[in-house]
């Protein structure tokens, strides 16, 4: 793009744009979801995108109690167990009101963006323009080719409620790391479906033991993770607040649509693979001159998805490693199958963290 360098253009641009109060009541709850954007410093401008989610619990209603019948779906419930904290927290996500037609005024760098009505799902995404300079000076440190941009929203006069949200600027050079959740950094068991949805809905959430520290170890000497899952959107609250307390490094999050007006809670169960291969290609195609470690698991279909990005994108994928829980071999049916093509020496199987590559095995791979 051609950078017009004058002070009429900048002025046309989005953020210059009046921005109006946010239209938000005290009833009304708002997550901001982590997103990324490729960044060069030595651009006049950088566009990045910005993701919120504006809904209304709906804590009783007959309306609630039939769609937590849907959700439940498969698994029978003792009323202790329906009125239990980590039940009520999860399911409760589910049964919310989304907002439709909601205007955002986000804070960033200085700067009011009015972000556009929500969608029927209470959703929200807006591609924003701003100086460079401007968010150099509001960027935290998040490693050698890339860094954290905070930003807020904007609340009514006497709310004291503050709503905070990154944007991971990256670097063009560098790694990334993108990694599964169920079953590759949280037990879930996703092979038996009772169990997916009693580890999903009833347990605190349990690691995988070794992979937050592995993956802090990477995070550590510069690179960036993704979590890529076919888990809904409505579990991100839960799945951000368990990275956090076991020590996962943040990043951002890419996860599935989903209403339970929509379908059922058996959509909850179906092979994410259209989504994973979509959301993934999107960040290799952002990123083309970064080397992509892909972390995942057995379970499910991560060698499939992840070998036939591979193939596509040769010179990118450096790295597939898939958490065994299935009895695999590399030599066997499914796995030559899955990784036709693909550099024996980019494949691995590991049953425990400690046998992922360390930061200078993983840049030897470059």
């Amino acid at each position: 793009m051609t950078i017009v360098r004058t002070a009429a253009f900048l002025a046309c641009l989005p953020w210059a744009l009046a921005a109006s109060a946010n239209d938000l009541s005290r009833d009304e709850e708002v997550v901001l979801i982590p997103t990324y954007a490729a960044f060069d410093r030595a651009s006049e401008l950088t566009i990045f995108p910005l993701h919120a989610w504006i809904f209304e619990p709906e804590e009783d209603s007959k309306w609630r109690g039939d769609l937590l019948n849907q959700l439940t779906l498969g698994i029978t419930l003792t009323e202790q167990e329906r009125l239990s904290p980590v039940f009520r927290q999860r399911s409760r996500m589910f049964l919310v009101d989304n907002e439709r037609g909601q205007e955002l005024v986000a804070n960033v760098a200085a700067h009011k963006l009015q972000l556009p009505a929500s969608e029927a799902n209470g959703h929200i995404r807006h591609t924003a323009t701003l100086p460079t300079s401007d968010l150099l000076r509001d960027g935290l440190g998040a490693g050698k080719a890339s860094f954290v941009l905070r930003y807020s929203l904007e609340v009514p006069r006497g709310d004291p409620r503050s709503f905070l949200g990154r944007v991971y600027l990256i670097g063009a050079e560098g790694w990334s790391v993108v990694s599964d959740i169920d079953d590759t950094i949280k037990i879930s068991n996703v092979r038996d479906k009772s169990e997916l949805m009693r580890n999903t809905f009833l347990r605190k959430f349990k690691p995988v033991e070794g992979m937050a520290a592995r993956y802090t170890s990477w995070v550590r000497e510069g690179a960036v993770v993704h979590y890529v899952s076919g888990s809904p959107w409505q579990l991100y609250p839960a799945l951000a607040d368990f990275t956090d307390e076991v020590e996962f490094p943040q990043g951002t999050f890419h996860l599935r649509s989903f209403r339970l007006h929509d379908g059922t809670a058996r959509d909850l169960l179906a092979p994410p693979t259209g989504f994973k291969l979509a959301e993934i290609e999107q960040l290799l195609k952002a990123f083309p001159g970064r080397k992509f470690a892909f972390v995942g698991d057995s379970g499910e279909l991560d060698p499939e998805v992840y070998g036939e990005l591979a193939r596509r994108h040769r010179d990118q994928v450096r790295l597939i490693a898939i958490r065994n829980i299935t009895d695999e071999r590399l030599d066997n049916e499914r796995m030559t199958k899955a990784y036709r093509d693909v550099p024996a020496e980019r494949c691995l199987l590991f049953s425990t963290a400690d046998e992922l590559p360390t930061w200078d095995e993983l840049k030897k791979r470059e």
